[in-house]
C-alpha cells in the first residue's frame, strides 16, 4: 500500500477555498446587511417626509429633512443632494413680512420640496406622479388652526414679556354668579 504524497494544484485550489469560503461568506452577508440597512434608512426618511408634508414644523419632520445627507450621500444620489441643497438653501433665506412677500417664499419653497421629494422617491425605486407629491396630503383644518392661535398666543406672550403691549385683567361683575355656571 503506497500513498502519493504528490500535491495537485486542484487539491491546492480545493484547500484554498475551503479556508477562505467562510471568510467570503461572512464578508457578502456584511455587505447586504450594510447595503439593505441603508436602504431602509433612505425609506424611513422619504416616508417621513411623505406623511410630514402637510405640517412641515413638526419635529420628526425637521430630523428627517437633517437626515437627508446620510440617508443620500451626494456621491450615489447627486439629484437628491442638489435638490436639497436648493431647497435648504431657500428655507434659510429670510423674506419680508407682507403677505405677499411669505406667498411668494412658501410657494418656491412647495415646489422645491416636491422636487425633491421626486428625486427621492425615483432613488428608492417608488417614483410618484407630480399631483400625488402635491396634492395627496391630508391636514385638517382642526389643526391649522390650533397652530394658528398658537403662534399668536406666542407673539403676544413675547410682546407682553418684551413691554410693547399690557396684559389686560378685569374684574368679573359678579364672582358668585360665574363660579356657579
Amino acid at each position: 500500500m503506497d500513498f502519493n504524497w504528490s500535491v495537485k494544484v486542484t487539491d491546492l485550489a480545493i484547500f484554498g477555498a475551503t479556508l477562505v469560503s467562510p471568510f467570503l461568506a461572512v464578508q457578502a452577508t456584511e455587505f447586504l446587511r450594510r447595503r439593505t440597512a441603508e436602504a431602509d434608512e433612505r425609506r424611513k426618511v422619504f416616508h417621513t417626509l411623505m406623511s410630514t408634508r402637510g405640517s412641515r414644523l413638526l419635529p420628526n419632520h425637521v430630523t428627517a429633512l437633517n437626515q437627508i445627507d446620510l440617508a443620500f450621500p451626494a456621491k450615489r444620489y447627486g439629484d437628491v443632494a442638489d435638490a436639497w441643497a436648493l431647497y435648504l438653501r431657500h428655507l434659510n433665506t429670510t423674506h419680508d413680512v407682507s403677505p405677499q412677500s411669505f406667498q411668494t417664499w412658501l410657494k418656491e419653497s412647495d415646489r422645491l420640496f416636491h422636487v425633491m421629494l421626486k428625486h427621492m422617491a425615483i432613488a428608492i425605486g417608488t417614483p410618484f406622479s407630480d399631483s400625488i407629491l402635491q396634492y395627496n396630503a391630508y391636514y385638517p383644518s382642526g389643526y391649522a388652526d390650533a397652530e394658528t392661535r398658537q403662534r399668536e398666543l406666542q407673539i403676544a406672550t413675547l410682546e407682553v414679556m418684551k413691554g410693547n403691549a399690557a396684559l389686560v385683567v378685569k374684574p368679573a361683575a359678579n364672582l358668585d354668579a360665574a363660579s356657579k355656571n
